[in-house]
């Protein structure tokens, strides 16, 4: 999932990723929302160190 630079955010629980949200705007609106709760997925997603 590329958030293409909008809104996201990582759930984690210590080091481990829970799952990403990610917001689509468009104007002053939410447009689309992403959830990512797969660990395969997850892994290989380029995400910010959750410590």
């Amino acid at each position: 999932m590329d958030a293409g630079g909008g809104l996201r955010q990582l759930e984690a629980l210590g080091a481990t990723e829970l799952s990403v949200v990610a917001f689509t705007v468009t104007g002053a609106r939410i447009t689309r929302i992403a959830i990512v709760i797969d660990p395969a997925k997850l892994a290989s997603m380029d995400l910010p160190s959750p410590e």
